[in-house]
């Protein structure tokens, strides 16, 4: 079996693309094109993706004449397994097609016999198909604008792009202004989303005062009441919008101080009833635990519960990045 290095060396010899680690990329007569091998699936296949510019027609013919290649084929295709893979074009080694917006990715089977010379026909006959098609050649893929600098060469993600670096950095500015978005705020409720808050800051409220009342630290345990808040927020449908963590940040600010107090006043009646002899009412209770926190105990709670809260934000902070749509950043770099 051929190595796909050595392939990927008769590629670039063949149509004099420059030669990278893991993949060639260049001018494949007239079109930029970045040729590499499929690292996902470790199968001997070759991904080759065409970088061009084309608008809602030209993308309907490339389909139309790529399904047209596959007609002969689409009994095959019907019969087979999902769970292998098709040769859906036999005569090229091809198996798959993509077109996306600024690109059509294919990826072929490297492993047949007299694969160059079928890879070589295949290019020749997709030429002439985009050539056909009107898609102009040694053109900008974002701009349309022709492009006579062969020193504009960028990978962007996966892709190679033949491109002014103005576009290049357009396209970056545009795509962190579209994906810097929260997720739509007409999803879910806040009602149901605080009622979820609540709850998960309840439970973790209970366990915060059982570690506290039998004498052990419990400012660790703000982090997990965080957890359950933002959990049960989303479990719950809270609606997802800008206003998300403000609530959050609220109901668990809110719920550590009463998770504390209910410490102290915990602590404080089962002083009283130990000395009493009997359990004494509630109110009695309150209000002796309420007077002995105002005289005295207040300066010990407040750096105890601020160190809780720290604790909670962080956490908060934390889990909340997962409900936020993270800017997907470009990795843009330049090729030599």
């Amino acid at each position: 079996m051929v190595k796909i290095e050595t392939i990927l060396g008769a590629i670039a010899k063949e149509y004099n693309l420059k030669k990278k680690m893991m993949y060639i990329y260049g001018d494949l007569n007239g079109y930029t094109v970045k040729i590499n091998e499929d690292l996902e699936n470790y199968a001997s296949k070759l991904i080759v993706c065409y970088t061009i510019k084309m608008g809602d027609v030209e993308k309907e013919a490339i389909k139309k004449a790529l399904e047209d290649l596959d007609e002969e084929n689409q009994k095959k295709k019907i019969l087979s397994s999902e769970m292998e893979p098709v040769n859906l074009f036999k005569k090229y080694s091809l198996e798959k097609y993509y077109i996306l917006d600024d690109s059509v990715q294919f990826k072929f089977i490297s492993t047949t016999p007299k694969f160059k010379e079928k890879f070589f026909e295949f290019v020749t006959w997709f030429t002439n198909v985009l050539s056909e098609t009107g898609i102009k050649k040694h053109v900008c893929p974002i701009c349309g604008m022709e492009i006579e600098n062969d020193k504009d060469w960028f990978l962007v993600d996966y892709k190679v792009y033949h491109a002014h670096e103005k576009c290049i950095n357009y396209m970056n500015e545009k795509n962190e202004n579209d994906n810097s978005v929260i997720e739509k705020e007409d999803q879910g409720s806040y009602l149901t989303g605080i009622i979820g808050a609540i709850l998960g800051s309840i439970i973790g409220s209970l366990i915060y005062i059982w570690l506290g009342v039998n004498g052990y630290w419990t400012f660790y345990v703000t982090p997990f009441m965080s957890g359950l808040a933002v959990f049960l927020y989303n479990k719950f449908n809270g609606r997802r919008s800008k206003n998300k963590k403000y609530i959050l940040g609220s109901v668990v600010f809110i719920m550590v101080i009463l998770a504390d107090i209910a410490r102290v006043v915990i602590i404080v009646a089962n002083e009283i009833n130990k000395y009493m002899g009997q359990n004494m009412p509630i109110n009695y209770i309150l209000d002796v635990a309420i007077n002995f926190i105002i005289d005295r105990e207040y300066k010990y709670m407040i750096p105890y519960i601020l160190l809780g809260e720290v604790f909670a934000v962080i956490s908060l902070i934390g889990a909340l990045k997962s409900d936020i749509t993270n800017i997907k950043k470009l990795k843009i770099k330049k090729l030599s």
